[in-house]
Formats: structure tokens, sequence, C-alpha cells
């Protein structure tokens, strides 16, 4: 669920203390991201916060796509 928009979008390019990243999920792909989210988890011992749990996925998406 979105509960915070913004009204002026900043791209990762522009000089701003953050960027948010938002990922709306239904179905199959929420159940792999909540799996995703575990193995993370237990793999780091703690709930990983959305950064980390971002550049995770990524690794791991980078990962599989190299095997393909």
């Amino acid at each position: 669920m979105i509960t915070r928009r913004f009204n002026e979008p900043r791209g990762l390019s522009e000089e701003t203390p953050f960027y948010g990243l938002y990922v709306r999920l239904s179905g199959e792909s929420r159940e792999l991201f909540r799996k995703a989210h575990e193995i993370a988890a237990k793999r780091l011992g703690a709930t990983p916060s959305n950064p980390i749990l971002l550049d995770e996925l990524l690794k791991a998406y980078l990962r599989e796509a190299g095997n393909g």
C-alpha cells in the first residue's frame, strides 16, 4: 500500500538527500517478494530496512540474470 505521495518526484541523478522507490505487488509477485524478504532477514540476522532489502533483491536479480 502506498502511504505517501510526492508532488515533485526526483531522479537518481539529482542532488537530493534521498530517493524514494515504491513497489506495488500482487499475486505471485507479492508472495515471491515476501519469500525474498524472509530469506534476506534470515541471512542478515535481522529484518532488513527497505534500502538494504532493495540492495539484496537487486544483487539476487543480477545473479539470476547472469545465469540465464
